[in-house]
Formats: structure tokens, sequence, C-alpha cells
């Protein structure tokens, strides 16, 4: 039974001068959302992005803890709504 329910937009952009590539994060350390023990993460999805191009993805991570996001790169002002 859920008895508290939120959803959440998040904006995540390069905002810097250069590209990001993917090599640039540790594939041991991969780029996370979190959350609170406790919680979940029921969903998750790509609402929107600047360019399919860079393959922007994100998905949720066993039990619901987590959810990682990859790319293939991220060029300044590259990003996408989830």
């Amino acid at each position: 039974m859920i008895t508290n329910l939120t959803a959440s937009k998040i904006l995540f952009w390069n905002d810097g001068r250069d590209t990001i590539n993917a090599g640039d994060i540790a594939s041991t350390v991969p780029l996370a959302i979190l959350i609170r023990a406790g919680l979940k993460i029921l969903d998750v999805e790509v609402l929107t992005r600047s360019r399919p191009a860079n393959n922007f993805a994100v998905s949720k991570v066993g039990d619901g803890s987590r959810a990682t996001i990859i790319f293939d790169y991220l060029d300044k002002g590259d990003g996408a709504v989830i």
C-alpha cells in the first residue's frame, strides 16, 4: 500500500564550457540519483532531451533505491528532463 506519493522532475544538463563524454565518468561509480533509506523509486523515464544523438537514458536499479544516468556525451547546453 502506498501512503505517500511524490512526483519529481529533474533537469540534468551541461552548463559548463566543455563536452562531457561517457568516458569521463568512472564505470565503477556511475552517475546516479539516490534516495533516502525507506523510500523507493517506482518509475523513472526521460521526458525530454536536448538531442537524441547523445543517447541520454535513465533507469531504475534493483530495489528502487537509486536510478542511474547514462549518455554518450553532453555538449554545452545539452541535457534532459527526467
